[in-house]
């Protein structure tokens, strides 16, 4: 071979060793165990929703997929560590619109921009909320927990996930629509709340269905009403909060997984075929129909979409609901 055809050679080799690393690289994706970050605490619906995926996801893509929980802040201390993350796919955040739409309307200034910092995967499901008290509250419905509210000489207490969260702006709505007094006390989750709710700390909480329905069907509370417009299969003699009396108090929340800005759209798309396909499956149907809530998995794009119209959205409820911002 003559020097200047090696040379040739030479270069056309390095050529295709150096594009052709990061194109092998991906197409090898995952070479290593991926981490989803869960912002809240551990035992909540979220938390057992995104270990059943992780198990799922393990078993589609050959590598361990390991849970994360960074609760604390409403959300901001998991997202903030999620959006600084290496954009390399190997890190998700499971988070719900508090974190990407409620937030700008609670809090003056975020350590993340919700539409700059991440890259939407797709969304995980829609819960309704349900009105739960505790057992030896003696209310039977709505109208019972309001007319006892205006009664007591103290407010009763009501448990949140974190100031300016969905629960807490819900119920401040809630408050401000019946003209009663609440106190609110934020916990790190659903699962801490939901405790001190069975154990009699709080009295009260809009909370999603999977535990707390699963805690009432023990008698240890009691659901008064769903949020959502209809019935829930999980939940079909609970009425909507427009049967018990509110008939403007339709609200419902959704989950969904994200990755940092600037993931490989390859990763995110293949991210969101195998979230979607195994949301298919029966385990995860099932879980869904006992829980009340509504499996949705959609494309990068409509996740995105969601995202940027909720963020209206939900600002203006923030101010209708008179929650200041921090």
């Amino acid at each position: 071979m003559h020097r200047y055809t090696r040379v040739l050679a030479g270069m056309f080799l390095a050529t295709i060793v150096c594009h052709g690393g990061p194109a092998r690289a991906q197409s090898a994706y995952p070479a290593k165990p991926i981490r989803i970050i869960v912002p809240y605490a551990a035992g909540g619906l979220a938390d057992v929703f995104v270990r059943n995926v992780g198990q799922g996801l393990a078993a589609r893509l050959g590598q361990p997929v390991i849970v994360e929980n960074k609760p604390g802040a409403n959300t901001l201390i998991g997202a903030e560590a999620a959006a600084h993350a290496p954009a390399d796919g190997y890190t998700l955040l499971f988070c719900s619109m508090s974190t990407l739409a409620l937030n700008v309307g609670t809090y003056k200034k975020l350590p993340y921009d919700p539409i700059k910092d991440f890259a939407p995967i797709s969304l995980g499901f829609y819960s309704p909320l349900y009105l739960a008290i505790n057992a030896s509250v003696p209310a039977h419905s709505v109208k019972d927990l309001v007319r006892l509210a205006r009664q007591r000489p103290a407010p009763f207490a009501y448990a949140s996930t974190g100031n300016g969260g969905a629960m807490h702006v819900v119920t401040e709505q809630f408050a401000r629509a019946n003209g009663i007094q609440l106190i609110h006390v934020p916990y790190k989750g659903s699962g801490p709340g939901l405790n001190d709710l069975m154990a009699g700390q709080v009295q009260l909480m809009f909370d999603v269905g999977a535990n707390s329905l699963e805690q009432a069907k023990a008698g240890r509370l009691r659901v008064l009403a769903v949020t959502g417009p209809n019935r829930t299969s999980g939940a079909p003699d609970v009425p909507t909060m427009a049967e018990a009396g509110m008939p403007d108090f339709d609200m419902t929340v959704w989950f969904g997984f994200v990755s940092p800005a600037g993931t490989p759209p390859a990763i995110v798309e293949r991210l969101a075929r195998e979230i979607g396909d195994l949301l298919k499956e029966p385990s995860f149907q099932q879980a869904a129909r006992t829980g009340g809530y509504e499996l949705s998995p959609n494309t990068p794009a409509q996740f995105r979409h969601l995202i940027e119209a909720d963020i209206e959205k939900w600002v203006a409820m923030v101010k209708a609901a008179g929650v200041v911002p921090e």
